[in-house]
């Protein structure tokens, strides 16, 4: 089983990030009540100390977000381990994925990052993939592993739900094709010109 935890770029774009966001609110706070509506710059002060105060609660819950983040996967599965209060474990069968596509932003794009989604058979009606892999370096090379897995899985049945299906017994007819059989017949016998 590969494991792969978030890469240190990850860690570095979620930091530039932050700090991005919080320059631009504490320019925009400066600017605008300073300038424009004439607060007090000990209020403009507080307000950018209690900018900085979240900042820092947020980036050390990305942090530990961070470190806890991992996925795993096999011929069988693929699973993803995430959160810091609330565990998250997601299980998705390999055999079940159906599509994998890549994600870039311009900060991804710049630290040659990509998020991959993952989508599987069975999501009808939802328009989020069933789980993203964030910022990962050789997203190309990680998205064609798992969608050889996928392949292999579907070749041999594994973890797609056919292996079920497919009749276990040497000579043994699979289900469906009784089915197709069945119905054929049915259709035989219910033409009008068969009186």
């Amino acid at each position: 089983m590969k494991e792969i935890h978030l890469s240190e770029a990850c860690w570095k774009l979620w930091v530039a990030v932050s700090w991005t966001i919080f320059l631009v609110a504490a320019l925009l706070i400066t600017v605008l009540g300073a300038v424009l509506m004439g607060i007090a710059w000990t209020i403009i002060a507080l307000i950018i100390i209690a900018l900085l105060v979240a900042l820092l609660i947020i980036l050390l819950y990305l942090r530990a977000y961070w470190r806890r983040f991992l996925f795993t996967y096999d011929s069988a599965d693929l699973r993803v381990h995430s959160g810091i209060w609330w565990r998250k474990q997601t299980i998705i069968p390999i055999g079940r994925i159906t599509n994998i596509s890549i994600m870039q932003g311009p900060w991804q794009r710049a630290r040659k990052l990509a998020t991959l989604k993952i989508e599987t058979a069975g999501q009808s009606g939802t328009t989020s993939p069933e789980t993203q892999l964030w910022s990962q370096t050789d997203y190309e090379v990680l998205r064609d592993e798992i969608l050889k897995q996928v392949s292999q899985a579907r070749d041999t049945g594994i973890g797609d739900g056919t292996s079920e299906i497919t009749g276990s017994a040497e000579g043994e007819e699979a289900p469906w094709s009784r089915m197709i059989k069945l119905l054929e017949e049915i259709e035989r016998n219910t033409r009008p010109d068969n009186g």
